[in-house]
This record gives structure tokens, sequence and C-alpha cells, in this order.
């Protein structure tokens, strides 16, 4: 640690309320206690990590992909535990001194923890009481279920991961996660995320991406808010989406749309879904314009009258400021296909991220500026306000003028945990219930200033 002007005690005391229950402090629960403490540490460099260690607190620190896949860092992890603990380690010391993440790759790296021990030159406990591949020794991984259960029921893989990482890690690798393997000694885990079959996950692919003639007319099996469960378990049980789409051969990019053509994120799957809801005739085509220019517009939907509306899924909208330069890029080609699209007198209705997320909202925009009121009775759908901000207290300049408030105080953009600690935290509730972000809120302060 370098010797910096720092106030020890305003540390101290940031440390012990940091600490959790075990005398564990992470980033987040210190950042949380002092922001203002947590980036001076951290523009002066301060090791606040090594100094909590020296008070008895133990840490926790993200690292980055694959740090434990290797050799030497593992290597160097068994020497530090052997130097802090001053005697023979086994390995349940890794995660009492906090490394219990590196457990579940000691075993695929050096074969077993007693080659572990060997290639880091340290000595092994006797007492250990987990041999090499101890994960496959049923009798040994019913008997630490037993520790934890209260009947048949044990507790969720968080709580477990608390107690202990590297059975959790294990199990999950042994069976593919840590309900199945509770499942497979006999207990129960209460409030278990859903698992995912190997014919499940195909039956979510297809209706994902396979073309709809291959659906048997069953749109409602997958709703789109399972997408990213879906695709989570995909990936956990084929390793890549990309994987799943060759076993079915299928390389063609994009999500199906109940229409038969494939559309190229999830707020264009969702308007498409409720297009076919409510019944409208749609279309996704190129258009050739009179100047010999083409366009290709998101959807493009025939009313009753014969007149056809224009339909383009914003990703972001004027609420929004471009923060990168990809941003910036893309709301350039969007003003100018925009500009295009109305010079030739294309009637064109925008939908941004905000009423995408208000599925209300998105409904009634579609039936009134999309459809014209023109809805089919068949749909079964019910008109929908198109009001997003409560006109009793926080509108969009109510939410502003108080941040803006909370940032003068600050001297700078106040965060979420800014205006909690300022006594607004139904700014940061109102905020995210309307479908906005703080990134929007930032946006909005220096348009306004």
């Amino acid at each position: 640690m370098t010797d910096l002007k720092i106030d020890y005690a305003e540390l101290d005391a940031a440390l012990r309320e940091a600490a959790d229950e075990d005398a564990v402090i992470r980033a987040a629960a210190l950042r949380r206690v002092s922001r203002k403490l947590y980036d001076r540490l951290a523009r002066d460099r301060f090791d606040w990590r090594s100094y909590a260690r020296s008070k008895g607190y133990q840490t926790k620190t993200r690292v980055r992909r694959g740090h434990w896949n290797q050799r030497e860092t593992l290597i160097e992890i068994i020497r530090e535990v052997a130097r802090d603990k001053g005697a023979p380690i086994i390995r349940d010391d890794l995660v009492t001194y906090g490394y219990g993440s590196a457990n579940q790759h000691i075993d695929g790296v050096f074969g077993g923890f007693a080659n572990a021990c060997e290639a880091a030159g340290v000595q092994q406990s006797a007492r250990s009481g987990r041999a090499d591949h101890w994960i496959y020794d049923d009798e040994w991984v019913r008997e630490e279920f037993r520790k934890h259960a209260q009947g048949s029921a044990v507790p969720t893989a968080a709580r477990m991961r608390q107690a202990d990482s590297a059975f959790e890690a294990l199990l999950c690798q042994r069976f593919g996660s840590y309900a199945t393997g509770a499942e497979a000694f006999g207990f129960k885990v209460p409030g278990a995320r859903k698992t995912w079959s190997d014919e499940a996950v195909m039956r979510g692919y297809r209706h994902y991406y396979a073309p709809i003639t291959e659906r048997d007319g069953k749109m409602s099996d997958f709703p789109l808010g399972d997408y990213s469960k879906w695709l989570r378990a995909a990936q956990n049980r084929f390793g890549s989406l990309q994987r799943v789409r060759e076993l079915n051969n299928d390389l063609e990019p994009g999500l199906m749309t109940p229409y038969g053509f494939r559309v190229d994120s999830q707020g264009e799957a969702r308007v498409a879904r409720i297009l076919h809801m409510l019944g409208a005739t749609v279309q996704r085509q190129r258009l050739q314009l009179p100047d010999g220019t083409h366009v290709e517009p998101d959807f493009a939907v025939q009313r009753n009258d014969g007149t056809t509306v224009f339909v383009e899924v914003l990703m972001i909208d004027d609420c929004t400021l471009p923060s990168t330069k990809k941003e910036t890029d893309y709301q350039r080609r969007w003003d100018h296909k925009h500009d295009k699209m109305l010079a030739h007198g294309l009637r064109v209705v925008t939908i941004g991220p905000v009423t995408l997320r208000d599925h209300e909202a998105l409904i009634g925009l579609i039936q009134k500026s999309v459809l014209g009121d023109e809805v089919s009775p068949s749909s079964g759908a019910v008109p929908a306000s198109l009001t997003l901000h409560s006109p009793v207290k926080w509108t969009t300049e109510k939410i502003t003028e108080e941040v803006q408030r909370v940032a003068r105080l600050l001297g700078r953009t106040p965060s979420q945990s800014a205006l909690r600690r300022f006594g607004k935290p139904g700014i940061v509730n109102v905020i995210y219930r309307r479908g906005y972000n703080m990134r929007w809120v930032h946006s909005r302060i220096k348009r306004s200033c």
C-alpha cells in the first residue's frame, strides 16, 4: 500500500459498515456506504482490499473471464493461502480465505487438489475431507446435502454458494444445474428456477427461429418474455445458440414472426406479435422510390381502407441523446431514412424503446396510429390508453427538476444511489416504472443545461 493522506478512522468506519455477517467486504457494499470515499481510494490507487485483510476482513473481487483457468493463477492462490494460514492446507481453506471460485477449476487443471498442492510446492493437510474427484462420490455428496437440509428441502443455489461455493459449482458441473443435482439425491430446492430439458430447448428453438409451417399453429407456447430464459438454457445445455441452430440445420439469422418472415430484434418481434393478434395484414418489403433509391421499412401494414402505413421500431428516440459512436451513427442513418420517406409522401409511425416497454401503450399506439382504430373484431383486444406519464405528480418535468436539484448539491450528475441517499428513492422507482433509465435522466439534464 502506498502512503497516502487517508482518513483511516473514516475508512475503518466504512469497512465496518460494509462488512457482512461473515466479515466479507465487497466493492459494491463499500460503494453503497460511501461512494465519495470509494472514488477517492480508486483515484489515489489505494489498495483498500489489502488494508481490509490486514484488519481481519475478507474481500471479494470480480475477475475477468478465464482467470481461474490459468495454471499460474491457481498456483499463486494456493501459495498465498498457505502463507496466510502458516500451516498445511486443506481444500476448504480456499473458501475460508476468499478463493472459493478457484475450487471448481483445480480438478480440471491439475486433476485433483493433491496434485495442485504438489505443483505449488505446498504441504497438504492429512485432515482434508475432500479427496480427488470427491464430487463423484455419491455417499459423500448425499452427506453434504444432509448437513444443510431441513427435511427434504435444501437451500437455494445462491445460499449454498455462500456456504460452500465449491460444492455448488461442482454439483452444477456434474449434473448441469444445482436443482437437478439435488433431485438426483432425493432433495428439493424450494423456489428453484425452471429447468429446461433438451426437448424443451428444441421446442423453444422451433418457436423462435423455425419457419412458420413447422410450428403446428402453436404461437403461445413460448411468450416473448421467456426468450432470455430460453437463450440461457440453450447456452447452458448446448454451449451456444450457434450449436442449437447447427443441430437443426438452420444458420439463417433473425427471430421468426407469426407472418413467416424474420426480424432482427426482440422489439420488432414484439410489434409483429401484437399486429398479428390484432389481425393486421403485414409485409416486410424493399421499396423502390421514384428517384431510384430504396428504403426497407420494418413493417408495411395494410389498412382496411386500402392505404399502407409503414412502421419503424427504433433503438433510440428523441427522449434519449446518443452516448456512443454506434448510437450517433444509428441516429444519423435513421434521420436520413425518415426524411427520405416523408419526402416521398410515405406515412410513417415510429415506435421508440419507451413505448415498447409499456404493453398497454404499445397496443394503443398500434390500434390508433397504425390501424386507424380499424381493429379486427375477432382479435379480442381491448383498446388501451396512450398515457405514459402520471398527471398527478411524477411528470417528466418534475423528474428532471428533482434530479437537477440533487445534481446541483452534488456538483455532478447523480447516480441511483445518490438519489436514494438524498431522500429521493421514489424518483428512481418511477423512472424505471415508466420504462426509462438513468441514461435518459442524464440526457434530460444535459439538454436543459
